[in-house]
């Protein structure tokens, strides 16, 4: 199976992008295109942020995860590290011949 026939198998199912500045994003792959640019909906972003950054309350965490929810989103393909789809999804639509 080539490329094209395994992004097809998987699209509309949930991934999970990291990214190389810490941000992970998850939700459904809707659409990749020639440079690696994927777009997902339902989108939940999650990321660290120093917290002196994020509220004005002094915490004794350094750092806290700040969570978001978007309709759909971006993910450039210049700024993935890794993309991760489920075992059972891809043991299901993606069959390798060899």
């Amino acid at each position: 199976m080539g490329d094209f026939q395994a992004v097809k198998a998987i699209l509309g199912e949930r991934v999970k992008c990291t990214c190389d500045d810490g941000r992970v994003a998850t939700g459904e792959l809707v659409c990749l295109d020639r440079i690696k640019n994927l777009i997902l909906s339902n989108v939940v972003e999650e990321r660290w942020v120093y917290s002196e950054d994020y509220s004005r309350e002094t915490t004794l965490d350094r750092k806290v995860l700040v969570r978001r929810e978007l309709s759909q989103a971006m993910v450039p393909g210049s700024r993935l590290l890794r993309v991760e789809i489920e075992k059972r999804i891809y043991v299901k639509n993606v069959k390798f011949s060899g």
